[in-house]
């Protein structure tokens, strides 16, 4: 049931290029295939019934019967997708980052060369998508357009989807339109209101593209609706909606429609705060009202946007103004800049009891985050849990052993285990253990638990860790911790709102214990939870903080302080 639950998740195109299904189920099933290899005939029958509904081709059909028996098959398969993949988007970058225009020969000889690899994901169906993709990403709307004068003169027609992505590169150049660019756009949009009855994701985000760049934001807004009620909406779509809202002036519903972007993904584009601030650079309360925003929504800002924002605030009227300075923060969460301390994280009781509500119901036994345990676990779990609860500290057992490497002996498994526990207990009082099954092989484990009567609990070597340890934290009430390196990515994807997300990286940040070393001796090293604000923050005397990241880095949620900061204040 495991198995062909999950087979139906991944759709044709990526089981025909990745094969990655295949590599999932048997590693995590490794320990009941390991002495039982027709087992292996049973994925093979699954994935064979699987595709044949699809109408895969019998040839891939026959590359999966071949490899699937063997990890080392399907080890070689993937990497050479991979690897040809990999090489096609070089090909392909290499050739639009070098020049501005191509011949009809040129293009000719990169798509053969591109369709040539075998096992990649470029293909005669996407190519002409990838290829529009890739002006896009480096903003080469001549070559773009020199791409559709290509596939008009070998006789290629456009389809939905490279309509769309021309839309897109448009958007991105908007700024280097021509007024034969225009006519095209008012074609193009008109062509895919007239073709498309459903708008897809994609199909969707090029067509508003095209709307607003002829400034026909209310047809923008009514495709938009449409599409929510078929799809969901990149949140770069939301996004581009809310920035020429802003433009109009239309604040209120600016906020709202980047209030639905982020609640798709956790980010405001620079573009939209460098546009407000542009437009009210000498209206502090305006300035403080897209501040007051961002925090609500836990947002950091990149340092470009920091910059402006400096300028802004340090060129308003005397009595209103703020002047600062980039500054680091130390581990006591004082700023080097004003020397004042960062607001503490506080989450109140009724946060936590939303929040718990949230998880304990909905998230974790409402999304059958435990399909994976069988019912008669799942029960034994909660009752353990029920009965013995609180706890003050809850162990990721797995996690801590295998900090000494998955080659490592069992007796060193054990023992970091063993001494983590014990210290947890001599400093914290009353831990509980959640392991795996396996673990309980590990030498003089159980003997040292129940020696130092600590509650424990083994779930099944297929089960997820992640949902038990959170259930049994939350269960325990609003002054457990946990200790685990685990950062409980999947758990964060399946709320439903941004809100909850902000208040449950609050409850994590303030919580979560990681463990950094165990010395030979026993004695455990400890990075203990943050507990001052990381987001940005009102100072005492109505200035801020605000913390940012370098230009075009990469946000890493790694629960460690955060040393960037813009600090703002009144002129003393």
């Amino acid at each position: 049931m495991i198995l062909r639950k999950h087979l139906k998740v991944y759709s044709v195109q990526y089981l025909r290029n990745q094969f990655t299904f295949i590599s999932y189920f048997i590693r995590n099933h490794s320990l009941s295939f390991r002495h039982a290899s027709h087992k292996t005939n049973k994925i093979a029958g699954l994935v064979n019934s699987h595709l044949l509904k699809r109408n895969v081709n019998s040839a891939i059909i026959g590359n999966l019967n071949s490899c699937v028996t063997g990890k080392e098959g399907i080890k070689q398969l993937m990497m050479r997708g991979k690897a040809a993949t990999t090489h096609q988007e070089v090909l392909l970058y290499d050739f639009i980052s070098t020049r501005e225009d191509a011949t009809i020969e040129e293009w000719n000889a990169l798509i053969n060369e591109i369709l040539a690899q075998n096992f990649g994901l470029i293909n005669k169906l996407n190519i002409d998508t990838k290829v529009i993709e890739a002006c896009i990403n480096q903003k080469k709307l001549y070559l773009g357009r020199n791409y559709l004068f290509y596939m008009k003169q070998i006789g290629k027609k456009l389809n939905a989807a490279t309509v769309s992505y021309f839309l897109k590169l448009c958007y991105e150049c908007r700024l280097s339109l021509l007024d034969q660019d225009k006519t095209r756009i008012t074609q193009f949009v008109k062509h895919l209101l007239e073709k498309l009855v459903i708008f897809d994701a994609n199909s969707g985000d090029g067509l508003i593209k095209g709307l607003i760049i002829l400034n026909n934001i209310q047809k923008a807004l009514e495709i938009l609706k449409t599409m929510e009620k078929s799809c969901q909406p990149y949140p770069v779509t939301y996004s581009v909606i809310a920035l020429a809202l802003l433009q109009r002036g239309e604040l209120k519903q600016a906020l709202e429609y980047m209030s639905s972007a982020i609640e798709i993904k956790n980010n405001v584009p620079d573009e939209f705060c460098e546009t407000w601030i542009s437009i009210y650079k000498k209206d502090r309360q305006k300035l403080d009202e897209l501040l007051l925003f961002l925090h609500k929504n836990n947002i950091k800002l990149s340092k470009l946007v920091c910059e402006h924002l400096l300028y802004a605030y340090s060129n308003l009227p005397t009595n209103v103004k703020l002047v600062g300075n980039f500054g680091v923060i130390n581990n006591e969460g004082k700023c080097d800049v004003c020397k004042e301390y960062l607001n503490r994280v506080d989450l109140n009781e009724i946060e936590f009891d939303a929040l718990q509500d949230t998880f304990l119901k909905r998230v974790l036994v409402g999304r059958d985050i435990f399909n994976n345990t069988n019912p008669r676990e799942f029960e034994n779990f909660v009752n353990t849990v029920e009965k013995h609860a609180p706890f003050t500290v809850v162990i990721d057992g797995l996690n801590v052993g295998y900090m000494a490497g998955t080659e490592a002996s069992k007796d060193v498994f054990s023992n970091l285990v063993v001494s983590t526990v014990k210290y947890f207990q001599q400093h914290m009082g009353k831990p509980f253990l959640i392991g795996r099954k396996h673990m309980i092989a590990w030498p003089h484990l159980l003997t040292s638990l129940q020696q130092m009567n600590v509650k424990y609990f083994f779930i099944d070597d297929i089960s997820e860790d992640d949902p038990f340890i959170i259930y049994s934290a939350m269960y325990s009430g609003i002054d457990t911790f946990f200790v685990t390196r685990d950062l409980f990515r999947g758990e964060r994807y399946h709320l439903q709102s941004n809100k909850e997300l902000v208040l449950f990286k609050r409850w994590q940040q303030s919580h979560q214990i990681f463990i950094t070393y165990i010395a030979p001796s026993g004695r455990v090293y400890t990075k203990t939870p943050i507990t001052f604000q990381m987001d940005i923050q009102q100072t005492k005397n109505n200035g801020w903080h605000i913390p940012y990241k370098e230009n075009n880095e990469v946000s890493k949620d790694d629960y460690g302080i955060h040393r960037k900061w813009l600090c703002l204040n009144k002129l003393q």
